[in-house]
This record gives structure tokens, sequence and C-alpha cells, in this order.
């Protein structure tokens, strides 16, 4: 039976992440061919609970990598619209406010609907906690009065615009990222904070080319991960969740006040019937799921912080402390802060002035790599059209696999451009592997197995070429603009 694999890997005295990470770089590394995962019966009746906490875990990497892929084929060809015409905005960039916030609480206000029960104390205690608004939590404080002193966003779709009509945006600070939709940032009169995904590889480029920094925030399903992972970062101790529901609790996606109030039909299949913290039957998907996961991930990894939850419904999220708002009001939000004060003193401590200057160069310096690697992308393409010439003409096949093998060549010089390696490889990356998969050959035939390289090679090199000119039009219309 051995002979038969390629390879077999043993997992032995791991614990059950530890395993799924090894079974995750196993998939990476044979995508083409798939995996199997096997468990011996005895270990599994030794070990009870232990596969299927392995297994558990897997599908959560599997639903979280699914919908990952799914994000980034929607947006591939719109991040970049949005990031060329929010990259001139004048923001301080968020690595600047870690460990500015040490000893005060920060709130999470996300948009659930559980949220209707306590939203009302947030303006008693605005002076004892920072208040983050996040997504759709910032049109319902608004449409109820209640001012946080961030604000979160980072969808690059249309809807974005909807939580931001008619709200005061001059109240609060906006924490953003160039992914954004394009539309938003224009009006928004508040100051500004610039935050860079870890999956923003043009802007981490950039970042990297301006300010010398690799500092990200880690992307996730909602814009509740990202901020979780934003404050956890910054360096606050006491982290409290509100409005966290995770499920569609009373039929509702949101609490009042929001731009989006229809209900959910349950009935049909692509719901998860679940037990909120009261035990009660709620609903959820796919989406609130992954959410839940990396968040709960999150917390694991970052256990030194103290979590509290006062959603007051929803789903239980581990590693948190469930506790009645009024508790936590009487129990951790006892000292009062001038929160206003400290945010302003952040802001005003850095001058941002010079700041278009140097996107300005970067972008100038990014236009020149692009020509560099749209020449050697061209050369692949052209010689891979004449390796297909002699395949049509019958041409032997040692010497079809031989001018194959210098395809190579091109990939190497291609990566040797840091702009290439750094951004443009890695934003490709699913798109790549894609093609991998869709012509991959696994058989004996040579002129089938020359077949499938072929295309492969040609669909990367389509890919590249598609992109980069995207971005060219995009640096093209910049320059225009800031002559």
């Amino acid at each position: 039976m051995l002979l038969k694999l390629k390879s077999v890997v043993f997992i032995i005295n791991k614990t059950y992440i530890e395993a799924t990470n090894i079974i995750w770089n196993c998939l990476n590394k044979n995508i083409k061919n798939g995996i199997s995962i096997v468990y011996n019966i005895s270990y599994r009746t030794l070990y009870f609970g232990y596969f299927e906490a392995v297994m558990e875990k897997w599908s959560k990497y599997l639903n979280s990598t699914t919908v990952g892929i799914a994000t980034n084929d929607r947006f591939l060809y719109t991040w970049p619209i949005n990031v060329f015409k929010n990259i001139n905005q004048i923001a301080l960039p968020i690595e600047h406010l870690v460990n500015k916030f040490e000893e005060l609480p920060v709130i999470m206000v996300s948009a659930g609907p559980s949220l209707n029960k306590n939203m009302h104390f947030l303006k008693e205690i605005r002076n004892k906690a920072v208040i983050v608004a996040v997504g759709s939590a910032i049109k319902i404080l608004d449409s109820n009065g209640i001012i946080p002193h961030y604000r979160f966003a980072f969808d690059g779709s249309e809807a974005e615009e909807n939580i931001f009509k008619n709200i005061d945006t001059k109240s609060s600070m906006l924490v953003f990222c160039d992914e954004l939709y394009c539309k938003i940032l224009p009006g928004y009169k508040g100051k500004k904070i610039r935050m860079v995904l870890d999956t923003g590889y043009l802007l981490r480029y950039i970042q990297e080319d301006i300010y010398k920094s690799t500092f990200t925030i880690k992307s996730g399903f909602s814009v509740a991960n990202v901020a979780l992972d934003a404050l956890i970062k910054l360096g606050f101790k006491k982290i409290i969740f509100i409005g966290q529901d995770l499920c569609f609790t009373e039929g509702s996606i949101h609490a009042k006040g929001s731009w989006n109030s229809k209900k959910i039909d349950v009935s049909e299949n692509n719901y998860i019937k679940t037990k909120n913290i009261f035990d009660q039957e709620v609903y959820t998907d796919k989406q609130f799921m992954g959410m839940k996961s990396l968040i709960e991930d999150m917390i694991d990894l970052n256990s030194e912080i103290e979590y509290i939850n006062v959603t007051e419904g929803g789903l239980n999220i581990k590693g948190t402390k469930v506790k009645i708002f009024a508790d936590l009001m009487r129990e951790d939000l006892l000292k009062e802060w001038d929160i206003e004060g400290i945010i302003n003193n952040i802001y005003n401590e850095y001058d941002l002035s010079e700041s278009s200057e140097k996107i300005y160069k970067a972008i100038i310096n990014i236009d020149m790599e692009i020509d560099k690697i749209l020449i050697e992308n061209n050369k692949r393409i052209k010689f891979l059209k004449k390796i297909n010439k002699y395949k049509e003409r019958e041409m032997g096949t040692n010497r079809l696999i031989s001018e194959l093998d210098y395809v190579k060549i091109f990939e190497n010089i291609l990566e040797e451009n840091s702009f290439y390696k750094r951004s443009i490889k890695n934003t490709l990356a699913f798109k790549f592997n894609a093609i991998d998969v869709n012509f991959f050959y696994n058989g004996s035939n040579k002129r089938e197995e020359i077949e499938s390289k072929i295309s492969i090679e040609v669909g990367k090199s389509l890919e590249i070429e598609r992109y980069l000119k995207l971005l060219k039009s995009l640096i093209e219309e910049f320059k225009n603009n800031n002559v």
C-alpha cells in the first residue's frame, strides 16, 4: 500500500492545533494531488476526542480558506481601484497608536440585534472606556445619538457607502484601509487613521518603501475580526464585546437604526441551527461561524488579555467572560479618563504634511517596476507561443520537454524583481493555485503532460498581464490627478 503513495507524514505527540497546521501545510504543498487523513483505531480509543478536535479545526480552516478565496476573487480587480483613489488621503498610520491606551478598557461595538438591550448605556460610560464602532454599528450608533471614539471600516463594496449616509462624520475618527470603497473617504470630515492589512500586498510594499514599516493588521471574515486584531496589537489589556451575536437573533441581522433592516428566512437550507448563550435555538451561517472561529483563535493566541462579552445574547465566544452590562459598569468601568484629550494628543504629535509627496514617489517607482515585469512576462508569453507551434508541428517529446524547462528562467528573472516577488506573486497566489489545479495532469502520457504545463504557464502569464495592465491604467490616472 505504501508503494502507491508519494509521501507519508506521521503526526505524533502534537496538540490538535499543531496537527491541523501540519495537515494544512501538507495540503498546500500537494494541492494538485490532494491528501488523505487516516488514524489508528486504538489511538482514537485511547485519546478520546483528539481526532474529532483535529477534524473540527480542519473544517474551520477549509471554511475560512473557501470564504477567503471567494472574497479575493470578487475584489481582485476592485481593491486596486479603491487603493489608488484613497491612497492620497492624509491619515495617521495606526502603528502610532500602539501602547497609548494600556490602562484603558475598550468596548468593541458590533451591529448584532442584542445591541438593542444595552446600547443606551454607552452614553454613560463614554469617559470610562474607549468605544469603537465596527461596520454597520457605525450607522446604528449614530442613528441612536451615540458617538464612538473610533469607527472601523474596510469593506470595498459599494454597499459600504450606506453605512456612512447622513451620519455626523466630524464627531469620530475613522480607522480605514485603502481598500475601503473609494467614495467614502472624500466626504468624511473627521480625522483619519490608516491601517494596512496583511493581505494588502500592494499597500504593504508601499508602506515598506515609504515608512520602512512592516506593521500590518490581520484580515478576516468581517470588520469585527480586523478591529479585534487591531485592538490587540494596539496594546489594550481589557477588550469588551457588545452586539457580537454571530447569529440571526430573532431573525434579524442588525440592531435598530441600521441601513439594513430586513429579516432572514431561516427555513432556507444555507442556515445552521445551533444554541445561543441562553441555550435557545438560533440560526447562524458559515460566515458567522468563520468570524466566531477567528475571534476565538485570536483570543486563544492572546490569552494574557481579559475579554468580556456583554452582548447578552448570541453565540458563546470561547475565552470570554460573560457578563451583563450593569455588572460591567459596576465592576470594570469605575475610573474616568480624558479619552478625547488622549486621542487628540496622539494624532497631533505627528506631522503628516509630507506623506503625499512620499506616496507619489513610491507610486512612480512601482510604475517603473511594472514596466520591467511586463517586458519579461511578454517574453515568456512569446516563448510559450513558440513551443505551442512546435507541439502542433509534432516536434519530438524530449525536445518539447527541454524547451519547457527553459521557461523556468523567466520565472527566476521575475523573482529578482522585488515588486513581483513581494506584491504581485502574493496577490495572485490563489489564481495561480486555481490554474495549477485546473490544468494539472497526473497521468503517464508525456504529450498530455506537456499540454498541461503549457496551459499552466500561459494561464499564469495572462493573469499577470491582466492585473499589471490594470495597475498601469490606475497609476496613469493617479499621475494625471497629482501633476
